[in-house]
Order: C-alpha cells, then sequence, then structure tokens
C-alpha cells in the first residue's frame, strides 16, 4: 500500500496563489483555501451551470427565473469566501457594494477561475457562467438586456448568461 504524505504539508508544496484585490488603496489577500461548507456550495454552482452551459450549447430553452443560489445562500456564502476579512474590510469602513463585489469576484474564482474573477470584479459582471457557443464559429458575447424578464439583474443566483466586460476597472469610491 502506497503512503501518503500529510495533506496540509502536500497543498503547502503546491505554491497555490491567493486571490489579491484592491480596495480604496488596501489590498486584501484571499486564500485558495476555503470552509468546507462553501466548498460543498460551490461544488454544486459548478455542477449546475455546467449544466446550464450544456442546455445553452444544446440549443434548449432555460427558465430565466431559476436561481442557483437565492439571496440567504449567497450571503452566507460570500460570508464564507471572505472569512476573516470581512471583520477587516467592516473596521476599514467599506460599504456593502464593496464588501459584496469581493464577495461575487470570490464565487467567480472559486467557480470559474481568475478569468471571469477579473471580469466580474472590474466589469461588475456578476458571478455568471461563461456560456460557450457550439463549435460552429459563433459566439454568444452579447445578452440583449441586463435584466430578465422579472426585473432581477442576472447573477450568480439566477445565472444564465455571460456578464458583459468592461474595457477597465473601475473604482466604486472615488480619493480612496
Amino acid at each position: 500500500m502506497p503512503t501518503f504524505p500529510d495533506l496540509a504539508r502536500f497543498q503547502q508544496s503546491l505554491n497555490r496563489e491567493p486571490l489579491e484585490l484592491p480596495i480604496g488603496g488596501k489590498t486584501y489577500s484571499f486564500s485558495p483555501d476555503i470552509p468546507a461548507s462553501a466548498g460543498l456550495t460551490i461544488m454544486r454552482v459548478r455542477e449546475e451551470t455546467s449544466k446550464i452551459t450544456l442546455a445553452v450549447i444544446a440549443g434548449q430553452k432555460l427558465d430565466l427565473n431559476a436561481e442557483l443560489l437565492d439571496d440567504k445562500s449567497e450571503a452566507i456564502l460570500i460570508r464564507d469566501l471572505l472569512g476573516d476579512r470581512l471583520a477587516e474590510m467592516e473596521a476599514d469602513g467599506l460599504t456593502w457594494t464593496e464588501i459584496e463585489r469581493a464577495g461575487k469576484t470570490l464565487i467567480a474564482w472559486h467557480i470559474f477561475g481568475a478569468d471571469q474573477a477579473l471580469a466580474t470584479w472590474t466589469g461588475g459582471g456578476d458571478a455568471d457562467p461563461p456560456v460557450k457557443a457550439p463549435a460552429t464559429g459563433r459566439s454568444r458575447s452579447s445578452r440583449s438586456s441586463s435584466t430578465t424578464t422579472s426585473g432581477k439583474k442576472p447573477s450568480a443566483k439566477n445565472a444564465k448568461q455571460p456578464p458583459r466586460k468592461s474595457a477597465g476597472a473601475r473604482s466604486s469610491k472615488s480619493g480612496r
């Protein structure tokens, strides 16, 4: 039977980089390691977004009002992903808008990777799944509206289409 290395030491040797988010002149660092409950939620959302992506590729009609995470579940996930930084961010006087953007960026990072996290961070796009068109050469790079028929803004809760990308970063606070 093989001998397995201690998991904690093995993971440290992988040199996984934290995600660093600058807000108002201060950089907040977030570990790639997350609490088990958050990891289980991330796995469920990742699986559901994969199903949505495959359905879009297959041309199936989607329920545009379906939610992957309700508001309470999303808030719990954001709190879990922010971890100890949440208290630090609150003590630093960050607004909910800034904290929520950081949380949604972390959701995108853990579900879809660094590119989608950057699009969420800079463009204000929520942690929607990156939808790819079938290999016909056509792209699904735009959405016709920023709201669904219910008037809700698409988000990780009701992921259906790819987020819009911004040409550059926008600061939600000036002079900070």
